[in-house]
């Protein structure tokens, strides 16, 4: 039986409830498995993939019972492995969709529009209704269930870092346009507001990357290049005194004091557990980032080598590279995806949150977005070849360009 391409399109369109709006875990949970399991039953999944998924359900397996062997809480050993089961069923499912082309290049765009608007304007609620004290932001955090990183920026703004932001790192290099301006205006002023208000100093260096990253993938500055870059100019200019304080500032060296402090605590258990860690959702003892969420630290991958040991973490990356870069194809789709793939992990030294549901819709989008990259003719048109000719050279082919939306 074959799986519909509507249960592809329901997935990526729930990727807007899963990363525009933090908390609900348990909805997003149920709504993820339920898309997962439909597709195991209607469709009929291949012998690697099957290997694959089990070897991922064993992994978290051993890893839970280290963490429950050695005495921690078995509440926290569940949340942490639910999590990371969760961005593996996404991935799985991105792959799957990537095969059959589920989505268009105007599907795709429309997507990340809705997603990158729906996250900002959801910030700007949060943030009108604490700082006109409508309600706290502790009470919005508890009712939906989630938690973020707050502080001043300037012109009374506050910073709101969600775990999702993260997804940021893969919206702007797979989102094309040049369809309607005002839309590609809309999705950049939605990006760069979630990348401001986060106030993270990783997502501005990522942001900026990744616009240059989207101008040699699709061989051209166009109006969202440019565009971004004016956007980003003008930004700093207003906010130029809270950026320097945020990046040479006493905030820049209290988060990187902070880092370093994490890294000292983790490597005296990590040398202790060398091979096989302390296990899936646990801590450093009496040393805890966050009683909500005490397996989560800052330098996350660290965190993840202290949990899992070599062996644990070396299995992790090798199923992580599998499942992704065994569904892309081309040398330059390959070459761009291994950049942003680079960008994600590095990102695992500031951010706790790598393998949050943003991080795998992420990836999912990215497999998509090669497979529309290597399925049309104009992308094949301006890739042949190895040189980069001009990144102003317009399309071959005027009409399909028109088709696949790449001009207006």
């Amino acid at each position: 039986m074959r799986v519909s391409l509507k249960i592809y399109h329901c997935f990526f369109w729930l990727t807007v409830f899963c990363v525009a709006v933090p908390g609900f875990a348990p909805l997003k949970a149920m709504a993820i498995f339920s898309v997962w399991l439909y597709i195991v039953i209607k469709g009929r999944m291949r012998i690697s993939s099957t290997i694959w998924f089990l070897a991922v359900c064993a992994m978290i397996t051993v890893w839970s019972g280290i963490s429950i062997l050695k005495g921690f809480e078995l509440n926290q050993v569940l949340d942490h492995g639910s999590r990371i089961l969760l961005f593996f069923l996404v991935l799985a499912i991105g792959a799957f969709a990537a095969q059959k082309s589920a989505l268009s290049r105007d599907q795709l765009d429309s997507l990340l529009l809705v997603i990158t608007t729906g996250a900002m304007l959801l910030k700007i609620l949060i943030l009108i209704g604490v700082l006109t004290g409508f309600f706290t932001l502790e009470t919005a955090e508890k009712t939906i269930g989630f938690e973020t990183v707050t502080d001043s920026i300037g012109l009374g703004l506050l910073r709101l870092q969600f775990p999702s932001d993260i997804i940021i790192l893969f919206l702007l290099p797979c989102y094309l346009g040049g369809r309607r301006r005002w839309k590609d205006i809309l999705f950049l002023i939605g990006i760069s507001g979630v990348v401001l208000l986060s106030f993270s100093r990783f997502l501005f260096a990522a942001y900026l990357i990744c616009i240059f990253l989207r101008a040699f993938w699709i061989k051209r500055s166009d109006f969202v290049s440019r565009t971004g870059i004016v956007v980003t100019t003008i930004l700093v200019l207003i906010f130029s005194a809270s950026l320097l304080t945020r990046f040479a500032g006493e905030g820049s060296s209290a988060s990187d004091e902070t880092r370093t402090e994490q890294i000292a605590q983790m490597d005296r258990v990590i040398l202790s557990n060398p091979f096989f860690g302390t296990g899936i959702g646990s801590h450093v003892p009496n040393y805890k980032r966050s009683d909500s969420f005490p397996f989560f630290y800052e330098v996350q991958w660290y965190a993840m080598t202290m949990q899992m040991g070599a062996i644990g973490i070396s299995l992790f990356v090798a199923l992580l590279g599998l499942i992704i870069f065994s569904q892309i194809d081309g040398r330059r789709n390959m070459f761009y995806s291994s950049c942003i793939f680079m960008l994600w992990f590095i990102a695992g030294f500031t951010n706790p949150y790598i393998t949050s549901l943003g991080s795998g819709f992420g990836f999912a989008i990215l497999l998509i977005n090669c497979r529309l990259h290597t399925n049309s003719p104009v992308v094949r048109q301006r890739h042949s070849g190895h040189r980069f000719r001009s990144l102003l050279r317009l399309p071959f082919n005027t009409e399909a360009a028109h088709e696949f939306g790449l001009i207006s």
